[in-house]
């Protein structure tokens, strides 16, 4: 069990826009509705936090690369995964300006000087910035995996759709916890 014995030897972790401008608790919410929505985000953003949290550290005992991508428009990325980051050895900050991480960024560069082929890709939005870069990876002959708690979206159906994007066009991973975890 573990990021490399699942994805291969030459998987990267890809981290997109974990911002707390994406994250925030609108709390003036319009209606029950859109309330119950945004707790359902909280808690699954408390969730994918978590378990990127755990990813994070399987990084730093495997000797896996980390790629944290930051909106430059916005904030710093949240402090739990800065804070987790700092223990993985090869950990890079990619800023970019466009939805796709690899759109004039170094992210590719980086990859390639390490080897990478495989990424595990992770962060908000599902069916924004995190696909746009999975199909800028499958363009440029990358493999992608990602799964449940590793990616939200702050609209379900966009969610529901980038879902079955990954599943067609990588590896799904259904149950991080007992799959990638130790």
């Amino acid at each position: 069990m573990g990021l490399k014995s699942k994805l291969g030897e030459n998987v990267g972790v890809v981290i997109v826009d974990m911002q707390a401008y994406y994250l925030e608790d609108f709390s003036s919410s319009n209606s029950i509705k859109e309330s119950q929505i945004l707790r359902f985000l909280n808690k699954g953003a408390k969730k994918m936090i978590r378990y990127q949290q755990k990813i994070i550290g399987q990084c730093a005992n495997e000797n896996v690369s980390l790629y944290l991508i930051r909106d430059i428009t916005q904030k710093d990325p949240i402090n739990p995964i800065v804070s987790s980051s700092m223990l993985v050895s090869r950990n890079y900050l990619i800023d970019k300006e466009e939805d796709d991480s690899f759109k004039e960024t170094e992210l590719d560069d980086c990859l390639k000087r390490n080897g990478v082929d495989t990424l595990l890709l992770m962060g908000i939005n599902s069916g924004a910035c995190v696909k746009e870069t999975a199909e800028t990876a499958l363009d440029k002959k990358y493999k992608i995996a990602t799964g449940k708690n590793l990616i939200l979206d702050h609209h379900k159906r966009r969610y529901e759709d980038s879902v079955k994007w990954f599943k067609k066009n990588g590896v799904w991973i259904e149950h991080p916890e007992r799959t990638l975890f130790r």
